[in-house]
C-alpha cells in the first residue's frame, strides 16, 4: 500500500474503521490494531527502499572483495600462515561491518527524523480520522523503521561470513580493565625496574590468555625489551617482547581459580610504561569466528532501533535534518565522551569491532544493552508524543 492509497479519503477510512461483524458495537480495538499493522508495513517498505538496501549490500560486497591484510605484515619474517589468514579474515570482517553500519545507522536515523514531519505534511489526515492513537501510531511506525534495518544487517552478516569462510575456533574477550583494577602499579619503568600487581580474574579455562598493553617511554633509547609473567598457584608463565611502539603482550594463564600475580620487567636500555585506561584484556576460548557476525548483528540492530527512536522524538520538535544530526550526535557523545557505556546500544560498536579485526570475538553483550534500549526507545517515543501535539500543525 503506497502513501497515495493511505490518503485517499473517506472510502479508505470507512473501510478501515468499520467494526467487523460479531465485535461489540463501537469497539475500535480490531480496526486500531489493523491500522497499526498498516503503519508497521508502510515504514518497513520505506526504510527498505531500493536505494538504501542496494547501497548497503553493494558497499558490503565491495569491502568484502578487498584484501585488508597489510602488505608489510604479509612479508614480515616469522609471520605464521595461520595467524596471517586469521588476521586477514578479521580485517575483512571488520571492514564489511564497519562500512555497512556507518551507512545504515545514519540513513535510518534521518528517515525516522522525518516521520512526524510527513504526518504534519498531510498523512496526519488519514491517521487522525482512524481509531489509531498517536502514541500507538508512533510506536508502530518506529517498529517498521527498526525492522527495516534487519534485512540489510542480515545481508551484511551473510556477505561477511561468505568472504571470511574457512575460520576455525578462536578466542573471545571476556574481561578488560586498567590500572585501577590493580592492587599496585608503577606506570613507568626504567632499565632493570619491575612492578607487580594482583588481579582477580576468577576461574579460567585451559587456553585463556591475559594481554597487557605496553609502550616505550622517554628514556635512554627509543626501544626497550620487556618481560611479562603471570603466576598462579606457584606456576609461572612468561613472554618477552621488543617494544618499539604500543604493543599488546599476551601470556597464557594457568587454568583454574585463584588470584593471578602479574609482573612486568624492563630488560632493555629504554624506558617503558603500561598504557592508561584499559590496559588488561582476558581472552578465553569462544567458539567459531563466525559468531562475531552474530554479535555485531545484534549490536547493530539495537543501535538502529535506539538511534531511529531518538530521531523520531527529536523530529517532533525540530526539522528532520536537525533531528537526525541530534540523534547521531547523542550516539557520538555516548561513544567518545561517556566512556561507551554498555547500556547505550551502539556506543560500544567501535570497541566490539576492535577484537573482530584480530579474527577474534567481542565481549558478550549481557543484559545491559537490551535494558538500555528499552529505556532509550521509551524516551524517544515519549519525546515524540509530547512534541507532536496534534496530527497536523494549526488548529
Amino acid at each position: 500500500m503506497d502513501v497515495g492509497s493511505m490518503t485517499e479519503g473517506p472510502k479508505a477510512e470507512g473501510s478501515m474503521a468499520e467494526a467487523p461483524s460479531g465485535s461489540p458495537s463501537g469497539s475500535p480495538a480490531v480496526p486500531g490494531r489493523a491500522r497499526y499493522g498498516t503503519l508497521v508495513r508502510l515504514e518497513l517498505r520505506r526504510s527498505l527502499g531500493p536505494w538504501t538496501a542496494l547501497a548497503v549490500v553493494a558497499l558490503a560486497a565491495l569491502l568484502a572483495a578487498a584484501d585488508w591484510t597489510p602488505a608489510a605484515l604479509s612479508h614480515a619474517p616469522g609471520a605464521g600462515e595461520r595467524e596471517l589468514a586469521a588476521l586477514g579474515r578479521g580485517l575483512r570482517r571488520q571492514a564489511v561491518w564497519g562500512g555497512a553500519l556507518l551507512f545504515l545507522i545514519p540513513a535510518l536515523a534521518f528517515h525516522g527524523a522525518g516521520l512526524v514531519g510527513r504526518w504534519r505534511a498531510g498523512e496526519g489526515d488519514w491517521l487522525g480520522s482512524s481509531p489509531a492513537r498517536p502514541l500507538g501510531a508512533l510506536v508502530a511506525s518506529w517498529a517498521g523503521i527498526a525492522l527495516g534495518g534487519l534485512a540489510p544487517l542480515g545481508a551484511t552478516a551473510a556477505l561477511a561470513e561468505f568472504a571470511c569462510r574457512g575460520g576455525g575456533p578462536t578466542l573471545a574477550r571476556t574481561w578488560s580493565g586498567g590500572p585501577a583494577d590493580a592492587v599496585h602499579l608503577e606506570p613507568r619503568l626504567e632499565n632493570g625496574q619491575t612492578f607487580k600487581c594482583g588481579l582477580e580474574l576468577g576461574a579460567t579455562v585451559e587456553g585463556a590468555r591475559l594481554a597487557v598493553r605496553l609502550r616505550p617511554s622517554i628514556g635512554a633509547a627509543p626501544t626497550t625489551d620487556a618481560r611479562v609473567s603471570l603466576t598462579r598457584d606457584g606456576v609461572e608463565r612468561e613472554a618477552r617482547v621488543r617494544l618499539a611502539t604500543r604493543t599488546w603482550v599476551e601470556v597464557e594463564l594457568v587454568s583454574g581459580p585463584g588470584p593471578v600475580v602479574l609482573a612486568v620487567e624492563n630488560l632493555g636500555p629504554g624506558a617503558m610504561a603500561v598504557m592508561d585506561g584499559e590496559s588488561f584484556a582476558l581472552w578465553s576460548p569462544g567458539g567459531a569466528e563466525g559468531r562475531a557476525s552474530l554479535g555485531l548483528l545484534a549490536r547493530g540492530a539495537l543501535a538502529v532501533a535506539v538511534t531511529s527512536a531518538l530521531a523520531v522524538g527529536f523530529g517532533a520538535w525540530v526539522g528532520a535534518a536537525t533531528a537526525g544530526l541530534g540523534a547521531l550526535c547523542a550516539l557520538l557523545v555516548a561513544t567518545a565522551f561517556l566512556g561507551a557505556p554498555r547500556a547505550w546500544p551502539g556506543a560500544d560498536l567501535a570497541r566490539a569491532l576492535d577484537p573482530v579485526s584480530l579474527g577474534r570475538l567481542p565481549e558478550p553483550m549481557g543484559f545491559a544493552p537490551w535494558l538500555g534500549a528499552l529505556g532509550l526507545v521509551a524516551a524517544g517515543m515519549t519525546l515524540a508524543r509530547g512534541g507532536m501535539g496534534s496530527w497536523r500543525h494549526g488548529p
